[in-house]
């Protein structure tokens, strides 16, 4: 992402900022905006939340655009449809007024920089007491959809005269099915539009924490309250932390538990992302991976049109992890013979990683690409006949910051696998099934995560 619009004096920039993307930049109670005054050593004033005004030398100034430009790059890759739901399927509906939440200060060891440059302070949710359980059931258990449309014409025609959750609601985990419905009208207009034919959908469901900034510790909710709240208002500021380390470190008895096997084949386990912004300023990834046979870092893909159309949290509320589904499609492109000549003629000048195992930097490609960030992430994945539980650790240089580390466990649906995944009226049922089950499963591996000391 490139500032288009920049009016230049001596030691003065000024730069236009997206429309609704000054939040992003300034940060919660400015933290962000002094970080990068502290970054890039320039003088910076918000005008009016349109207009970022930098005083201080050419590389300050520099720098300083660069900070803002990948802040405000947040607020655009934001999802079309996001959802808060918590998980209340334990709970006795009858007596469920009787249950209050609070939010308490979470503390982390997640070093993902980028997150933590946007609040000073996280919360988690918290259920106060327990329960009455004498009359619930699991709602979710063997739920896939409230209607069984025969085809994805009469579901699309049908839903846009019904009311639906909102981008950015909260709500409760039996709502599911609604944002599973407004995703699928988003992607269904995605997958019949012919300019978008390349279009793959890709399922991801993550452990960790979904954590809270701006609220009041004061303050108990019931659940009608939460329900209440409004993401896009300027009352809360919401992060995941996809750092969980009693997953992360004790894969060996959650496979023993739900009987996966370590994933053998002759594929290396490491995959190298390389993002970049191209002569047209379109946001673009290569993905490498390790070629054995000749020992060489190799193109595996180029894609671009990378969007995330849908995030839903879905919230314990307890000490089990919380959950992450979202939904992102990309664009596969032809495959640029120059990128291929970069990508060998880098790795006949090095070949030895730095300290921490990067083969690729940043600095590799000035003057060669417009290049954002590097990821580096070794892959172990583990699978039973329907699920795979993906352990990541992932480094990563991003233009503006630190190199840093982190570690994230995630679940995938066997049938989510499929790399040229379509919206189509054949998979709409089945793709509404599989999520369900996906989180019903991933819900079971939180609650034996619960019994492991963090």
């Amino acid at each position: 992402m490139t500032f288009k619009h920049t009016y230049v004096t001596e030691n003065k920039e000024i730069v236009n900022i997206p429309n609704g993307s000054a939040a992003y930049i300034i940060g919660e109670k400015g933290f962000n905006i002094k970080k990068i005054k502290e970054l890039s050593g320039a003088k910076i004033s918000i005008v009016e939340n349109t207009k970022a005004i930098i005083y201080g030398t050419f590389l300050q100034r520099k720098k300083a655009k660069i900070h803002i430009e990948e802040s405000a790059l947040k607020y655009t890759s934001r999802p079309t449809f996001g959802s808060f739901l918590l998980a209340t399927d334990d709970i006795n509906r009858f007596g469920s007024k009787n249950i209050r939440y609070r939010f308490v200060e979470f503390v982390d060891d997640d070093k993902n920089i980028m997150i933590n440059h946007l609040c000073t302070q996280k919360y988690i949710m918290e259920r106060i007491g327990e329960p009455n359980t004498s009359r619930s059931t699991d709602k979710l258990a063997d739920k896939t959809s409230d209607k069984n449309y025969k085809t994805m014409d009469t579901f699309y025609k049908a839903y846009r005269t019904q009311s639906a959750l909102g981008s950015g609601s909260f709500g409760t985990l039996d709502k599911l099915d609604e944002c599973l419905k407004t995703i699928f009208v988003d992607l269904y207009d995605l997958g019949t539009n012919p300019c978008k034919s390349r279009c793959q959908i890709q399922l991801h469901l993550f452990f960790g924490r979904q954590t809270f900034h701006r609220v009041n510790p004061q303050e108990t909710l019931s659940v009608d309250d939460f329900c209440e709240i409004k993401r896009h208002s300027e009352d809360i500021g919401t992060l995941f932390t996809h750092n969980y380390p009693s997953i992360y470190e004790n894969i060996g008895i959650i496979s023993e538990k739900f009987k996966l096997k370590p994933d053998i084949s002759n594929k290396d386990n490491r995959s190298i992302d390389i993002i970049y912004v191209d002569s047209d300023q379109q946001r673009k990834k290569i993905k490498l991976f390790w070629d054995k046979k000749e020992e060489l870092w190799k193109i595996e893909k180029v894609v671009k049109n990378m969007k995330r159309h849908a995030i839903i949290s879905i919230i314990s509320g307890t000490n089990t992890p919380d959950l992450r589904f979202i939904v992102k499609s990309k664009c596969d492109v032809f495959v640029n013979p120059k990128l291929k000549k970069i990508i060998n003629d880098l790795q006949m000048k090095k070949s030895i990683p730095d300290e921490n195992g990067m083969l690729f930097k940043l600095s590799d490609f000035e003057g060669k690409l417009d290049c954002i960030s590097v990821r580096q992430k070794i892959k172990n994945c583990y699978s039973n006949d329907k699920f795979r539980i993906i352990k990541v650790l992932e480094t990563q240089e991003v233009r503006g910051y630190d190199q840093f580390t982190t570690k994230h466990v995630s679940l995938k649906s066997l049938c989510w696998q499929q790399d040229d995944r379509k919206v189509t009226k054949a998979n709409f049922n089945n793709d509404t099934s599989s999520i369900h089950e996906a989180i019903k499963f991933a819900r079971e591996v939180a609650k034996l995560v619960d019994t492991f000391k963090n």
